[in-house]
């Protein structure tokens, strides 16, 4: 009966010694350290992502307020913005290829 309680305690030791193993070759980062990485990699990205989103809220806010004008200009803006983050992202993943090559 001790025995095998022993052999239980053992392999409990044994996982957890695994685990730790595990842990320091994969070293998971977490979601803030992930976003500082990926904006030094391509900064222009979250700046797109920025300003799309302030030129949709200042477009729906006019749309609110009956600024039809004003409304136009922001969503055209937004389209802008997309297109500009897009592509920010195609030569960010063109660049980032092309460097671990």
């Amino acid at each position: 009966m001790e025995n095998n309680s022993e052999q239980n305690s053992a392999s409990e030791l044994e996982w957890i010694n695994i685990r730790r193993d595990v842990d320091n070759i994969f070293n998971e980062e977490t979601v803030t350290q992930k976003f500082i990485r990926k904006f030094k990699e391509t900064p222009l990205v979250p700046i797109g992502c920025f300003a799309t989103v302030v030129c949709l809220g200042c477009g729906l806010y006019n749309l609110r307020s009956g600024n039809s004008v004003r409304q136009q200009i922001f969503m055209r803006g937004r389209v802008l913005a997309q297109g500009f983050t897009i592509a920010a992202f195609i030569l960010g993943l063109m660049f980032n290829v092309g460097k671990k090559n």
